[in-house]
């Protein structure tokens, strides 16, 4: 059997190099340049560490937790009510959206009971809600969102988690949802995981209840508690190109190309390993141009 093959492919629009850390002029005897390449990871992923927010925001909302995502190029509030999102490099900071846990439990018997103070654990945030823990991990991968449940909540039917969205709509997308700012800035909520005591993968699925509200549902009728659930709130894909033949495996390989057309914008070079062009399966690889709107094209007879 034959199919299609469509590939996401995420792409920097600027010239891309690997370097060796040079040490600075004036660096300490003794001090090579793995010493200096590691603290300068270090500085980096520190820039993703939570620490406490202006005690101007949003008055009377207690204590404000915050963190930027360098990769996201966003800045993130965590607040008694849930989290806010904010583009990062704006002047006016555009919030992308506001996300909070608005219940939890079955259908007929949702718990709907105020959030605990934010507390830092490990390197991560977290909220208590009586047997459910919410908690906050921010890395370049994006914001993760977990809860720990201790226990099976009381009622029929599977486990629900009810997430309200202001300042955006959200529509499904491959198992996962977009979430579409006002300011038209789109992030992706990707499908949860669930695993149980045991190890064992939970069924879950993350539905759009309403264009502003969210349910992840968990078939947690064979679960052995307590269960862990977690999603990523990440980045789109900056283009999807997609293949014109079948089986041609485009994508299997993907490069930075420069600015071969010297516009000023980064290329990117495709590989399609088993493209067919004369010969069965002999590969050929595709050069697309970057502009300012990003990559200009979507298949092979787009490309430059």
């Amino acid at each position: 059997m034959r199919l299609n093959c469509t590939v996401a492919v995420v792409v920097l629009l600027s010239v891309i190099s690997v370097v060796a850390a040079e040490l600075p002029e004036g660096a300490p005897e003794g001090v090579d340049s793995n010493w200096f390449g590691r603290m300068q990871e270090g500085i980096r992923d520190g820039e993703y560490n939570f620490g406490l927010g202006p005690a101007s925001y949003r008055p009377g909302r207690g204590e404000v937790f915050q963190a930027p995502n360098r990769a996201l190029d966003l800045r993130i509030y965590f607040d008694a009510e849930g989290l806010e999102i904010l583009e990062r490099s704006s002047d006016d900071a555009p919030t992308v959206g506001h996300l909070s846990l608005e219940a939890w439990g079955r259908e007929g018997a949702m718990d709907r009971s105020p959030a605990g103070a934010l507390r830092e654990n490990e390197g991560r945030m977290e909220r208590l809600r009586g047997a459910l823990t919410e908690t906050y991990t921010n890395s370049a991968a994006g914001l993760e969102l977990g809860w720990e449940l201790s226990g099976p909540p009381h009622g029929e039917g599977p486990l629900v988690l009810t997430l309200e969205l202001e300042h955006a709509s959200v529509r499904a997308q491959g198992g996962g949802v977009e979430i579409i700012s006002e300011n038209g800035r789109r992030l992706v909520l990707q499908t949860p995981q669930v695993i149980d005591r045991e190890g064992e993968v939970v069924p879950a699925q993350l539905l759009v209840a309403e264009r502003d509200r969210l349910e992840l549902r968990v078939d947690d009728g064979d679960a052995a508690y307590p269960l862990y659930i977690k999603t990523l709130l990440t980045g789109t894909a900056d283009a999807t190109l997609e293949s014109d033949q079948a089986n041609a495996l485009m994508g299997f390989s993907v490069s930075t190309a420069g600015d071969v057309n010297s516009d000023g914008y980064a290329d990117v070079i495709v590989g399609a390993l088993r493209y067919d062009n004369g010969q069965t399966d002999e590969g050929a690889a595709f050069v697309f141009l970057g502009s300012a709107s990003g990559i200009v094209g979507s298949n092979p007879l787009d490309a430059h």
